[in-house]
């Protein structure tokens, strides 16, 4: 049996469709911070809400076939997450900050029950439900980010409290001998 011209022309814009859909698909899931969702229920506008939502903290909300997205999870790296991409499923993307974006997630989540988080990746490693719900009960990366740094500062200038509490002492010592030897030689 011959195939037809136009079947055969059709065929390829098939092929040459999902290969661009695949390398961009690809793009978007190498992100630093993924996470994987069940959106089974939720309407358009609540798609496109949850995806204003997450604008501002430079994360995005995408849809991609279950079959695609199994086969660029595996090209990523990320084959963990394969098992968990089942139904209605939609990838949470995030390039910054995976505090905020499971904040946003889990809280969407709660107004609305057909959110359901399944899991993801921050930084290469797997993640369950329960570590992006720990994610989202973390304070911002900001007030994290202070809290490091006042760690870190508290004994540097405890320290230099301590070393110039030792060179005052040493200066009124100095001024001791000096006031000391003036009497001497006055004396003297």
């Amino acid at each position: 049996m011959v195939e037809k011209p136009a079947e055969k022309e059709k065929k390829e814009t098939q092929s040459k469709y999902r290969r661009l859909m695949i390398k961009e698909l690809e793009r978007d899931l190498r992100a630093p911070c993924l996470f994987v969702t069940q959106y089974r229920g939720l309407s358009v506008k609540d798609l496109e809400e949850l995806r204003q939502k997450l604008r501002p903290i430079s994360g995005r909300y995408l849809v991609a076939k279950n079959s695609l997205s199994r086969i660029v999870l595996a090209a990523v790296g990320f084959e963990g997450l394969a098992p968990i991409v089942s139904g209605q499923t939609g990838f949470a993307i995030g390039q910054e900050d995976p505090i905020a974006l499971s904040k946003v997630l889990v809280g969407y989540a709660k107004g609305h029950e057909a959110l359901k988080l399944c899991g993801g990746v921050v930084d290469g490693e797997l993640l369950t439900v329960d570590r992006i719900r720990e994610f989202a009960s973390l304070p911002p990366r900001q007030i994290l980010l202070g809290k490091v740094v006042f760690l870190i500062k508290s004994p540097l200038s405890g320290l230099g409290g301590v070393l110039a509490g030792t060179v005052r002492k040493f200066l009124y010592a100095l001024q001791e001998i000096s006031k000391q030897k003036e009497k001497e030689r006055k004396e003297g």
